[in-house]
């Protein structure tokens, strides 16, 4: 459950509606939310999902394998520096989202 104040508070950050459409899969809510968008912010939002479910992979596998774990902030912190770097590194599409 945690892991969906992950989702919200990302997406709040950005002014975006995160509330959930329903009882579906994680696949199935992104993309009816980044129909929401258009152009070259569904393309950050595409590059957003995929660091923000990548982040929450490790942390999963840290969890499971090396039992260790990070909280909420700690997350919110390392998802927020690696779009940082994603952004540095050429993630034009992310920066635009999370820029203006």
């Amino acid at each position: 459950m945690a892991f969906f104040f992950v989702w919200w508070t990302v997406l709040s950050v950005l002014g975006a509606d995160a509330s959930p459409v329903g009882d579906v899969t994680i696949l199935v809510w992104w993309d009816r939310w980044r129909a929401r968008w258009h152009g070259e912010r569904q393309k950050g939002a595409d590059t957003l999902f995929a660091l923000v479910a990548w982040e929450i992979w490790k942390e999963r596998n840290a969890r499971c394998f090396r039992h260790t774990s990070s909280n909420i902030t700690q997350l919110l912190s390392i998802i927020r520096a690696n779009a940082d770097l994603w952004i540095q590194g050429g993630a034009r599409h992310l920066g635009c989202l999370i820029r203006e």
